[in-house]
């Protein structure tokens, strides 16, 4: 080691970081982008403040299929949502009118695989009561 070494400009990490962004910048302009896998989520623009990705997807199950009878619909919703976001949502989304939301929190539960321990996450989900006469069609 010199004693001019000393003088000379250091780089940080923050430089260096900044360099490999560059470079990154860089490659990515040069080649194309292959096709991101597309999330199902509604057109956000149409929503005017509230967040589109409230409903996960559909429960269907049999009891699920039962209530639909009646008019009552099920779906997997985010941690973060209220009834009026659900609410909202699910009227503009599959043009229904809403007479009632309620929210249930579904707590992970313990599994057993011989005697390794583990546990089926949990989730929210919210049962969304429609106007008589009217049906949502869970297929699309």
């Amino acid at each position: 080691m010199s004693i001019l070494s000393a003088f000379k400009k250091r780089e940080t990490k923050a430089d260096i970081v900044a360099e490999k962004a560059l470079e990154k910048k860089e490659k990515s302009a040069s080649v194309p982008k292959k096709a991101a896998k597309e999330e199902k989520t509604v057109d956000v623009s149409s929503f005017k403040g509230i967040k589109a990705n409230v409903l996960i997807r559909p429960i269907v199950t049999e009891k699920s299929s039962v209530l639909s009878i009646d008019g009552r619909y099920t779906f997997e919703i985010a941690d973060y949502a209220t009834k009026q976001e659900v609410h909202q949502i699910v009227e503009k989304r599959f043009k229904v009118h809403v007479t009632r939301v309620n929210v249930v929190t579904v707590h992970p539960k313990k599994r057993m695989r011989g005697a390794i321990e583990g546990r089926i996450s949990g989730y929210r989900k919210a049962i969304v009561f429609v106007k008589k006469g009217e049906s949502i069609d869970l297929s699309k």
